[in-house]
């Protein structure tokens, strides 16, 4: 990387004005193993990886629209609207996301709903 390029970056990652969820390199959760739904998920995931986001966005609603329990889609979600920069999206799927750790009971759970 050239040295003006890494500047460029520096002073967008140091920007207050950048959101937080766009600073944070995130990647996509996995759907569980025994999941019925994870080819549908996983295809999802992979038109994010991509750069659709909105596409990735609407599969996954139509997922989560039938699977309304599941972490790791509500979690995509919520990145997904971040980067599309639908706040009030991502602030429902989070909301969705925390909900969903807190139940687990384990210690982890905690720090996710937290973190969301």
């Amino acid at each position: 990387m050239n040295a003006a390029a890494l500047q460029l970056l520096l002073r967008l990652n140091a920007s207050p004005a950048v959101s937080l969820l766009l600073k944070d390199d995130q990647e996509p959760l996995g759907a569980p193993a025994e999941a019925a739904w994870k080819g549908e998920f996983e295809a999802a995931v992979s038109e994010a990886r991509r750069g659709a986001w909105l596409v990735a966005s609407g599969k996954l609603l139509a997922i989560a629209e039938r699977v309304p329990g599941s972490a790791a889609i509500w979690h995509n979600l919520a990145m997904l609207r971040g980067w599309l920069a639908d706040s009030a999206g991502a602030t429902e799927a989070l909301r969705r996301y925390a909900a969903i750790v807190q139940e687990r009971e384990y210690a982890e759970a905690l720090d996710d709903a937290v973190e969301a």
